[in-house]
């Protein structure tokens, strides 16, 4: 099961290079930040939206760095933020 789980990584977007997906956490770490402020300050349905889209771009990298940590906060936080947009 491990060796699985370590060769999950490979598997993760095969012809995309480590330094695009570097790339673009970068720009989904910077949509993150810019999805809270949207949630405290301007609207909560469009700072979710922008908060699940940061957590989209940013899983192919942690997914093959093999950041399981990572990748399990990303899902915990998906989950609740799809509950929020479904309740308001």
């Amino acid at each position: 099961m491990i060796e699985r789980l370590k060769n999950l990584g490979k598997w993760v977007l095969p012809g995309v290079p480590d330094k695009m997906l570097l790339r673009v956490r970068w720009f989904g770490s910077g949509l993150l930040m810019a999805g809270y402020f949207t949630i405290l300050y301007v609207s909560v349905p469009a700072g979710v939206i922008m908060t699940l889209t940061s957590d989209i771009i940013c899983l192919p990298y942690a997914l093959r760095k093999n950041y399981w940590d990572i990748v399990v906060i990303i899902s915990m936080f998906s989950v609740i933020n799809i509950v929020r947009l479904l309740t308001l």
